[in-house]
Formats: C-alpha cells, sequence, structure tokens
C-alpha cells in the first residue's frame, strides 16, 4: 500500500474518532439505526455518495459507529452497520486524496512526512 494512502487511511481514521470522542447530542436508538441504514441503502430513493457534502459523510460515519459500538446483539446487522461505515469512511479517504492531488501537495506531503513532519 502506498504511504500517501497509508496517511489518508489514517487521516479517515482520526477525524472518526475525533467525532465519536465528542460527546453524543443525544442516544443513538436501534430503531434510529436500522431506521436510517434502510434509507441510505435504499436504491433509488438516496443520494450517491459521491453527491454528499464531507459534513454528511462523517455525520453518517458516526453513526454508524454509534450503533456498531451501543448494539451489539445482532451480529449480522452489526456487520452490515460496519459496511456502510467503512463505505462513507472510504468515500472521505477518496476525498482528501483528490483534494491533495487537485492542489499539487503530494510531493510537499510525502518529503514533509519523510521528515518526520507529522
Amino acid at each position: 500500500m502506498p504511504k500517501l494512502q497509508r496517511v489518508l487511511i489514517a487521516l479517515v481514521l482520526l477525524s472518526i474518532v475525533l467525532c465519536v470522542a465528542q460527546t453524543k447530542d443525544q442516544p443513538v436508538t436501534l430503531e434510529q439505526c436500522r431506521a436510517d441504514y434502510k434509507l441510505w441503502t435504499a436504491p433509488n430513493l438516496t443520494l450517491s455518495k459521491q453527491e454528499l457534502s464531507l459534513e454528511v459523510l462523517n455525520s453518517r460515519a458516526k453513526e454508524l459507529l454509534y450503533c456498531e459500538m451501543d448494539y451489539r446483539d445482532d451480529p449480522t446487522e452489526r456487520l452490515q452497520w460496519m459496511t456502510l461505515e467503512n463505505q462513507f469512511s472510504s468515500a472521505i479517504q477518496v476525498r482528501y486524496m483528490h483534494f491533495i492531488d487537485r492542489h499539487g501537495l503530494s510531493n510537499l506531503f510525502l518529503e514533509e512526512d519523510a521528515k518526520g513532519e507529522r
């Protein structure tokens, strides 16, 4: 796996962890987890991940992470939430990579990382 990709994965995971580390405004109910999963995976009813803002992607990934942590009784359901959360996180990672490429920051990023600037 290229170094840049590993770093971007770390950025995505860090952003999700920071979201989770913040206090919850309201607990996510099991019913909300199920309803949102159904809504977010319904064909022809939702926007593609490409059309969603970074804020929406982060919010959905955060909610699904709460669902995974808070409701562990059904392993099949938990795996579905985990899979969708990973898809949202991957979409975020792609956005970061595109931003770095668009602005010609790949070489600078790699140079600074090689110097230990993290």
